[in-house]
C-alpha cells in the first residue's frame, strides 16, 4: 500500500522516478493488480491490459507510419530535385562538348587576318 501511495503522490505532482524512462508512461512505480480475486476478475483484468496494450502499440504504429510516410514525401521530392540537376548536368556536358568541338575548329590567325582586311 505504501508504495501504491507514493506512486499516487507521484501522478498527482507530475513527478517521476528514475526508474521511468518516458514521462509520458505514467510516474514509473506499477500498480498493484490483486491476484487473490476469482478467476473471471483475472480474465476481465488480463483481457483490459491486452486491450490497452494493443491500443497503444496501434497508436505507436500510426505515429511511426506517419514519420515513413514524411520521409518518403521528402526522398520523392529530392529525387525530383537531382533527376532535375542531373539533367542540368547533361546539357552542360553537351555544352561544353560542342563549344570545344568550335574550338578546336577555330584558327586565331585566320579571324584576325579576316577582320584587318575587311577593315581595308
Amino acid at each position: 500500500m505504501a508504495i501504491e501511495g507514493a506512486r499516487v503522490k507521484l501522478d498527482k505532482r507530475g513527478q517521476y522516478t528514475q526508474f521511468e524512462s518516458d514521462p509520458k508512461g505514467g510516474p514509473g512505480i506499477a500498480r498493484h493488480i490483486p491476484t487473490n480475486m476469482d478467476r473471471l476478475f483475472e480474465a476481465r483484468v488480463i483481457l483490459a491490459i491486452e486491450r490497452e496494450s494493443k491500443a497503444h502499440y496501434d497508436r505507436v504504429a500510426k505515429r511511426r507510419q506517419l514519420d515513413v510516410n514524411a520521409i518518403e514525401r521528402v526522398v520523392k521530392e529530392r529525387r525530383k530535385i537531382l533527376a532535375s540537376l542531373e539533367q542540368r548536368i547533361i546539357e552542360q556536358k553537351k555544352f561544353l562538348a560542342d563549344w570545344r568541338v568550335e574550338l578546336k575548329k577555330w584558327d586565331p590567325s585566320k579571324t584576325v587576318l579576316r577582320a584587318s582586311i575587311a577593315r581595308k
